[in-house]
């Protein structure tokens, strides 16, 4: 028999931030059952009753607990809201140099057209490490438009538009495919893909000489600006530091100079 996956293949580059609240998602939820129960397990045995006749004696309540066991699940709960929310800000909005592909729902298929001009029924192709922008319709009834490799999914209204938007990774996937892909390789340059830590990390496990190099630069450069060896055991993958003879200014929402120390942006 094949092995049966748990999750899907990891093939976007926002498929990895995806997996992670929902790991961070169970790990709450196993948690706090756990406790629930330890401790309904606890006071069972702590105040039952011993014998016939023992009468409980009556308890008043702290208002110091009640808040705290009030407060801090809120204060949780408020982690979901935040990391839930920026991840989907993040696929909501899409990238100036995305390509534009257009999808229209229709019993029983998927309608698919290209810019330029190429059409297809239930497949999409769409190029690796370039942002692509989907815009999806419906002719009759409502469909479900889910990508797993991807971690995207939209419901499909007649009468409007929906849209989303990925970049399909390669190194990733090559990475879930079969590690002796790279065997025989010394230096791996990788740029246009955002790298899960989890993949490179394991890629490091398992070849501990292999140099990987994470290259980066705005599409309009048409090359990398930054550069950065990663190293084993890394759970952020910074975008490096300026080539030699360059210059980089990282800037924030409002244009403004983003402050932090050289390569760890």
């Amino acid at each position: 028999m094949g092995e049966l996956p748990l999750f899907p293949e990891v093939a976007s580059t926002t498929a990895v931030d995806v997996d992670h609240l929902y790991f961070y998602l169970t790990a709450v939820s196993v948690i706090m059952t756990g406790l629930i129960f330890l401790a309904v397990f606890v006071f069972a045995l702590k105040y039952r009753r011993r014998n016939e006749n023992e009468v409980g004696a009556p308890i008043h309540g702290s208002l110091r607990i009640e808040v705290a066991w009030s407060i801090i699940p809120f204060l949780i709960m408020l982690t979901f809201f935040w990391w839930g929310s920026s991840i989907y800000f993040d696929n909501a909005t899409a990238p100036s140099n995305a390509s534009d592909v257009y999808i229209v729902g229709k019993q029983w298929m998927w309608k698919v057209q290209y810019p330029e001009g190429q059409r297809e029924i239930n497949e999409l192709h769409v190029p690796v490490g370039q942002p692509v922008k989907i815009t999806l319709a419906s002719e009759d009834v409502i469909h479900s438009f889910f990508i797993p490799a991807f971690r995207v999914k939209h419901d499909v209204v007649p009468g409007h538009y929906d849209t989303m938007w990925f970049t399909a990774g390669w190194l990733n996937q090559l990475i879930d495919e079969d590690l002796e892909l790279f065997r025989g390789l010394k230096t791996i340059l990788a740029g246009g893909d955002k790298l899960s830590p989890d993949h490179i990390n394991r890629l490091l496990r398992h070849y501990p000489g292999l140099k990987v190099i994470n290259g980066y630069g705005p599409t309009e450069n048409t090359t990398f600006s930054l550069t950065y060896r990663i190293s084993p055991g890394l759970e952020n993958i910074p975008i490096g530091k300026p080539i030699d003879n360059s210059t980089v200014y990282i800037l924030g929402p409002q244009q403004q100079l983003s402050p932090g120390p050289a390569g760890k942006q």
